[in-house]
């Protein structure tokens, strides 16, 4: 029986050390001499912590033997990570072990059996895949970096173009089919801003860098402001829009701005993908003594169960049917989610299935203060012809904007310094 053991014990592919019960080496298999860098003739005898010396890798402090410990606590035991075994010649090796106690029937401990391997490899493989990590987060962050700046100075030559052209509508000066023309590039451009504001805010989004600018407002004057962005289009297409609202107020404590804008992006994805004619209803109401919700329902292409679980990831759009027939980046219901979120709220989706329409709801925290009502400020009238000439100073750091801005308000009557 002892050769049968002592055959097993050398066989065994990790390193093996027994010790009798007061912790003398008594069995080094040859993986455990070679790791120890002991021989069994040299061990025998000795006390199992001159075989097996080990240390913490970084604090260099002494580690308790295992042999020691499973012979005070009757226990299995195992090591903490980061330990190395300090070989004779002053080698290190990080290793992985375990010890338990060897027992008589009636429990007394006879010995130990230590079971410890090399663990170099999957140390260096550790290492090898932190490196890669913080490889790919820097990289991610140099990525999202990159974006906002790209976003950034794709947007500042738009606003110029889009202010001219703004500018030539208003002015009626030209023809119907050039202003036809002018009303379509009008239209693209301001797409295109969309898209640039869109990367723009995931950029920020992504580092965290997005401030709220909150006050109290009233949540059906947004839904009103928003209405109103895309009213052309709803007029255009003969769609047919309502506002359920209840009686009293409904105040939140919001960055308007933003809240108008997740609006914006639930009005567009409705009118997106509605056909001509068709519906969309909008309810407001008080969910709760906390907070308060709001619904766009509408009769378009409807979503599967697969569209609905993905449908706030960035660059979702569905199908790729989808995006060849309607187009655009997938990242407004993204931005939309991130920004309630931020509020403290919520945003869901429903749908029935293909062609039965779809249902977002969001949810906002209540305001329990009333508040000014929020004014859109494209509607705002301070600068307007009608109160007179004023003298104004206007700063701008992107030239082509600032010549823009001051005809602008050179147009509306205003001394401009620019």
């Amino acid at each position: 029986q002892r050769e049968y053991l002592d055959v097993t014990l050398a066989s065994i592919g990790d390193g093996v050390i027994v010790t009798d019960a007061k912790g003398r080496v008594t069995f080094l298999n040859a993986v455990a001499q070679e790791l120890c860098g002991w021989s069994l003739p040299d061990a025998k005898g000795r006390r199992c912590v001159e075989i097996f010396n080990i240390v913490n890798e970084t604090t260099r402090a002494v580690v308790q033997n295992p042999a020691e410990k499973v012979i005070e606590t009757g226990l299995i035991v195992g090591l903490a990570n980061h330990t190395v075994l300090i070989r004779p010649d002053g080698s290190e090796i990080p290793i992985d072990d375990s010890g338990a106690p060897i027992r008589q029937k009636d429990g007394l401990i006879l010995g130990v059996v230590l079971v410890f391997r090399d663990f170099s490899e999957q140390k260096k493989s550790a290492e090898a895949m932190t490196a890669v990590k913080n490889e790919l987060e820097q990289a991610n962050q140099a990525k999202d970096e990159f974006l906002a700046a790209l976003s950034h100075e794709l947007r500042a030559p738009l606003t110029p173009i889009i202010a001219t052209l703004n500018r030539w509508q208003t002015q009626k000066r030209l023809d119907k089919e050039m202003l036809a023309e002018i009303t379509m590039l009008q239209r693209n451009a301001a797409l295109e801003a969309r898209l640039v504001d869109d990367l723009l805010d995931i950029a920020r989004i992504t580092q965290r860098k997005m401030p709220l600018s909150r006050q109290v407002v009233e949540i059906t004057v947004l839904v009103r402001a928003a209405l109103e962005m895309v009213s052309d289009e709803v007029r255009d297409r003969k769609m047919h829009v309502t506002i359920n609202a209840p009686g009293q107020h409904l105040w939140v404590d919001v960055d308007p701005a933003r809240i108008q804008q997740i609006f914006w992006n639930l009005l567009k994805n409705a009118l997106k993908f509605t056909q001509d004619s068709g519906r969309i209803d909008i309810e407001a109401s008080s969910t709760s003594a906390t907070s308060v919700s709001i619904s766009f329902t509408d009769n378009g292409i409807g979503m599967s169960s697969q569209t609905l679980g993905r449908i706030f990831q960035p660059f979702e759009q569905g199908t790729e049917q989808l995006v060849r027939s309607y187009g655009g980046l997938g990242l407004g219901l993204a931005i939309s989610k991130s920004l309630v979120e931020a509020h403290g709220g919520t945003i869901s989706a429903a749908s029935a299935g293909h062609g039965t329409g779809s249902t977002f709801l969001i949810t906002l925290p209540k305001a329990f203060r009333p508040g000014p009502v929020a004014v859109d400020p494209a509607s705002s009238d301070i600068l307007s012809p009608g109160l007179g000439s004023l003298r104004v100073l206007m700063i701008e750091d992107h030239e082509d904007t600032a010549i823009v801005m001051a005809r602008m308000l050179e147009d509306m009557g205003h001394d401009v310094v620019s």
